[in-house]
């Protein structure tokens, strides 16, 4: 199942994302509703996750025109806002299923299953692509007959980007490498995160004879050499090979103090600005040219972030030095 979830929040987004792609489904995210409505006229998804109140392209419109272009693809929309209007405003736009803030995951989860079996284009359990094979339920591919078994991270830290793209080319590079080779039925990869390193494990049931000059095609010890890692190949005759790469990881940093304003979105930030220009909910509208309703929702919002209860106490918040 492939999943794209719109959210501006960044914290729940990701947080959403690791939990289905752990529920075997396909998952990407997007920012905004402008890069929303784009990935969703590009990639062909079973159900999009969209948040109701997103910066550039308000949420509602991207619903309004994935529904018009897109009958198949089903939505579910996000919302903290809980009255029966809300749920009727949204189903209205063309919305499959509305969920409101805060939800359990495990309904989350239950409902896009449900979307997807409604889903007008059927699609096949298992994927198949020339040679190779693959059961995103099972999370094993594959390829020729040798069994791909993919481990997800042990750890929800944070990857730095460069780390997290070097260490997909160094695993991609040694599973193809060990597929290359004769005698084996499986591949395992799998990742370890610890306070100091990232460990790859990759290992096979062959018969020990592999070698690390067979990753040289596949440039996996230069990769491992620009990150700082080490490599290690430890083949066995008759049990298999296991290939491990431990790269290094910077120690967690202290937070340092917090902005109070960190929580809040864009959206928020540029309301919160108004509130301490001193300018009203209908004035804030026709600044940002969006409704009282929506303007009234951002405030409530701002309140709960800041745990102020006015909106005299978070326009001082945003006026401090």
């Amino acid at each position: 199942m492939r999943i794209l979830v719109a959210e501006d929040e960044p914290r729940i987004a990701d947080a959403v994302a690791r939990g289905l792609r752990r529920e075997g489904m396909a998952v990407d995210i997007a920012g905004d509703g402008q890069a929303a409505l784009y990935k969703a006229r590009v990639y062909p998804y079973d159900v999009v996750v969209l948040d109701r109140d997103l910066p550039e392209l308000h949420g509602d419109e991207v619903c309004r025109t994935l529904t018009s272009e897109q009958p198949h693809t089903k939505v579910l929309m996000l919302t903290a806002m809980r009255s029966t209007d809300d749920l009727v405003d949204g189903l209205a736009l063309g919305a499959d299923d509305y969920l409101s803030k805060p939800f359990r995951f495990a309904e989350l989860v239950a409902r896009l299953r449900a979307l997807a079996r409604r889903s007008g284009e059927a699609r096949p359990a298992i994927l198949t692509a020339h040679d190779l094979q693959l059961d995103p339920a099972r999370r094993v591919a594959t390829r020729a007959g040798i069994e791909l078994e993919l481990a997800g991270p042990d750890s929800t830290r944070l990857l730095p980007g460069e780390l997290a793209n070097g260490a997909r080319a160094i695993t991609r590079g040694i599973v193809l490498a060990l597929l290359d080779g004769p005698g084996r039925s499986r591949v395992r990869a799998g990742w370890t995160v610890s306070a100091d390193a990232l460990t790859l494990s990759v290992r096979d049931d062959g018969d020990g004879a592999f070698t690390a000059d067979a990753l040289s095609a596949h440039r996996v010890a230069e990769r491992v050499a620009a990150l700082g890692g080490t490599l290690r190949v430890d083949a066995t005759a008759g049990w298999g090979t296991v290939v491990a790469v431990d790269l290094p990881l910077a120690p967690l940093r202290a937070e340092p103090p917090d902005d109070p304003l960190a929580v809040l979105n864009t959206r928020e930030r540029e309301v919160l600005e108004q509130l301490a220009a001193g300018r009203r909910n209908r004035e804030i509208a026709d600044q940002l040219s969006i409704t009282v309703h929506t303007v009234k929702f951002h405030v409530a919002n701002i309140l709960r972030k800041l745990e102020v209860t006015t909106r005299g106490q978070a326009a001082a918040l945003a006026l401090r030095d």
